[in-house]
């Protein structure tokens, strides 16, 4: 028999012939991707693929695209441009005017979770700056701009209010609260002739959300106003309104 097969032929010897005939083929090469070999094993009589792909480039711009080009056998990085404009996400604010009767605001305060693909290079607000004669709601635009200079715009209000620090009191003399700051409750003392009247009492955290509003009648020209435990640790503004006339006054308060 022949000593010299490979290991895919097989000798069978003919009678006939009075010789040895070889049979078999080589197993055919597989088709293998650009990045890999194909080497015969003639101990296990079998191909074996060797190599890997490159990894995809991580260090990729947020505009770049990475496609593997199997001509090249290599990644090709393409620049699409970030054409994706920002989300604009706001809230609405409630200020309160200084001594001298002026307030400023930052975007940061308006701002609430703008975000974009590529990231945020500015964010500012329109107007920014308040004065008496702002009293009340206001409109301001915020905008957002990313590093491709994709520029987002959306509205918020800023409710600017008379300054209410101190004791000052605008619609009533001799009005103070008690304790401030406050832990459970308060009790605000209202001048004599507001006795038995009605009041609406809402109370605003320095976001403008409401977290309290209730009716109350004066007793001993006292409103006694209770269950504040829930209320967080913060500034807050008291708005109390007399049903009777209409005068409101606005006071800040401290929780402990």
């Amino acid at each position: 028999m022949p000593t010299d097969l490979e290991c895919w032929e097989t000798a069978t010897f003919n009678g006939t012939t009075c010789s040895w005939d070889i049979t078999g083929t080589q197993p055919a090469e597989p088709t293998t991707e650009c990045w890999e070999t194909a080497t015969f094993n003639n101990t296990t009589c079998s191909w074996d693929i060797t190599g890997t792909q490159d990894p995809m480039p991580t260090d990729l711009e947020c505009w770049e695209t990475a496609t593997f080009n199997n001509n090249t056998c290599a990644w090709v990085v393409t620049n699409d441009g970030d054409n994706v404009d920002p989300i604009c996400n706001d809230q609405d604010i409630l200020i309160e005017l200084d001594q001298f009767g002026n307030a400023t605001i930052t975007a940061n305060q308006i701002d609430n979770g703008s975000t974009d693909n590529c990231g945020i290079e500015s964010i500012t607000v329109n107007p920014s700056s308040f004065n008496s004669s702002d009293i009340g709601a206001n409109i301001v635009e915020l905008a957002v701009t990313d590093y491709s200079g994709n520029t987002s715009y959306c509205n918020a209000t800023v409710t600017v209010m008379q300054n209410t620090l101190g004791n000052t009191i605008f619609n009533y003399n001799e009005v103070n609260i008690q304790p401030n700051p406050f832990n459970s409750h308060i009790i605000v003392n209202l001048p004599v002739i507001s006795s038995n009247d009605e009041f609406k009492i809402k109370i605003f955290d320095l976001n403008g959300r409401l977290v309290y509003n209730k009716f109350q009648s004066t007793v001993n020209g006292k409103l006694n106003i209770n269950g504040l435990d829930n209320l967080e640790q913060a500034p807050y503004f008291i708005k109390i309104t007399n049903l009777k006339d209409g005068h409101t006054i606005i006071k800040k308060l401290i929780k402990f």
